[in-house]
């Protein structure tokens, strides 16, 4: 990887990329919004543009049409739960923030909710 991190997420793209989102870095003890692209057929890392908000622990989801990825949740702390989410265009690069979940607290339940693509909520 470009940026050293751990506790970071990833998901398989099409076209053997594979999408790394946030992380922690321990030696600058920071969170990290970076986002980067991993290519399987060129073991490259290409560095693109960064998340709206830094994130560890969180989770994404890839779309059916394989050209929007979902990143939900997760923290910037290690204390306190985010209730925030952004959608990642993979044709463009580039980060929206949408809608959100319903819940915040100090520690990380297991939450379950629909996101609807259409209204982007």
């Amino acid at each position: 990887m470009i940026t050293k991190s751990y506790l970071f997420e990833t998901k398989l793209l099409r076209n053997e990329q594979i999408l790394i989102t946030g992380g922690y870095n321990r030696f600058w003890n920071t969170f990290s919004s970076i986002v980067e692209l991993y290519n399987l057929s060129s073991n490259s890392f290409i560095k693109i543009d960064e998340m709206i908000s830094t994130r560890v622990f969180h989770t994404s989801t890839l779309f059916n049409d394989k050209s929007i990825v979902l990143i939900t949740g997760g923290s910037n702390s290690g204390t306190i739960s985010f209730s925030t989410a952004e959608i990642h265009n993979i044709t463009t690069r580039t980060f929206k923030a949408v809608g959100g979940t319903d819940w915040i607290n100090k520690i990380f339940d297991l939450v379950c909710e629909l996101y609807d693509p259409v209204i982007q909520t």
